[in-house]
Formats: structure tokens, sequence, C-alpha cells
């Protein structure tokens, strides 16, 4: 897709339309000489592009499991080492407990520790995968209409991200060239979550196994 009108711009997404809106409103009053809008069809759909292209490239395809987000794959390489560490410590004194006649000790402990690491590491792996999708808000339900486009320049571009960053912006990037996607006329327009866009959304702890996320929840 060409834009012959493209202006270098800082592009942010929230959960919720009303946190646009808020946003945009403090952002008049703290850089009052850069234009900004919400909610346009345009940055919405250069938004949605935007993240499936980061989600791919932070991507991970494991054999027998599928393709793994990168959160995903970040939980469950950290917390499965840790448990391998811990599964292969409480195991690892049984190795002077077991008497296995003709067998070196040293076998006897690589064993257990292989076994202490394997059984735990497994629960790990799958309960660090889910806890840190929590975590990064993967479950948390995001608004694709919730955007705030800013024309900056690069000099100002940082001091805008980290202002709406500070106001809940769940990605904020300086756009420096137009975003490589189908023309707006050819894709269905994005749609809210629901018919009322301030609608709160997202079921709280008792929905994400009582992981906490660190995406900023709007106020109730």
């Amino acid at each position: 897709m060409t834009q012959p009108d493209f202006r270098e711009h800082v592009l942010a997404t929230f959960s919720q339309f009303r946190e646009a809106r808020a946003a945009a409103g403090a952002l008049k009053d703290e850089f009052p000489d850069h234009r900004s809008r919400i909610g346009d069809k345009d940055d919405a759909l250069d938004a949605l592009s935007l993240g499936q292209e980061t989600e791919i490239d932070q991507s991970l395809a494991v054999v027998g499991i599928g393709l793994m987000s990168g959160p995903n794959t970040r939980g469950a390489l950290i917390w499965g080492a840790v448990g391998a560490i811990i599964g292969a410590l409480l195991l690892l004194p049984l190795t002077w407990l077991v008497d296995i006649e003709g067998t070196s000790l040293w076998v006897v402990a690589v064993v257990f520790i292989a076994i202490g690491a394997l059984a735990l590491s497994s629960a790990t792996f799958i309960l660090g995968a889910g806890r840190q999708a929590v975590k990064e808000g993967e479950t948390t339900p995001e608004d694709p209409t919730a955007t705030l486009r800013v024309d900056a320049d690069a000099s100002d571009a940082d001091a805008i991200i980290q202002f709406l960053v500070e106001r809940g912006a769940r990605t904020a990037r300086f756009l420096t060239e137009p975003v490589h996607r189908p023309p707006s006329d050819e894709v269905e327009d994005p749609r809210p979550l629901a018919d009322n866009r301030d609608t709160t959304h997202g079921g709280g702890l008792d929905a994400d196994a009582g992981f906490r996320s660190e995406v900023p929840q709007p106020e109730s």
C-alpha cells in the first residue's frame, strides 16, 4: 500500500477506546502543537498489521507442540529451566538413600537428577508459558479501534511515546514509512469488541488462572 501524503507519526494502541480518548485529551495539554486523531480505520489497520508482524517474528515452532507465541516461549523456557534445576536438586539426595548393587554412585545420581528435572520441568514448562502470556497481556482483550495517532518527527517521538505508555498504551511506535498492507478499501473495517465502546473488557483473575497481567488495567 502506498500513502503519498504520509507523515511521520507515533501510533499507539490501547485496550479500551476510552483509554485512547483520555490519552488524546491529556496529549493536547502536554503537546498542543501536535495534531492527533483516535479510532481512524487506517490507523487501526496499520496497528493490526504491525501487531501481527511482531507476533510472527517472536513466535517459535516447537516439534510436537506447534507454533508458540513470544510470551509463551519466554515463559516456557524460563520456568522450564527453573523447574529442571529445582527438580534435580529435590531428587539428588535420593542418591545416598538408594543402593543399587553393581551401579556406580555417579550413575545413580545422574538418573535421579534426570528424573527430577524432567518431572518438574514438564509442569513448569506449561505453567510458565501460560503465566507469561497473561503477564504480557495476551489474554487481555483489546479493542482494535482504540488507536491514537500523533503527528510528530523524531525529535519529539520518544517523549510522546513515553507519555502515552504512562497513560496505559499497550504499544507505541514511531513510524517513519507507510505500513505495508492491503489498501484500506479492500479490507473490512476493524470492529470494536462490543457495541458500547466504553464497555469494560476482561474477566479478571478468575479468567486467567490466578495469574496477574502487567498490562495496565483501566479503572472500572
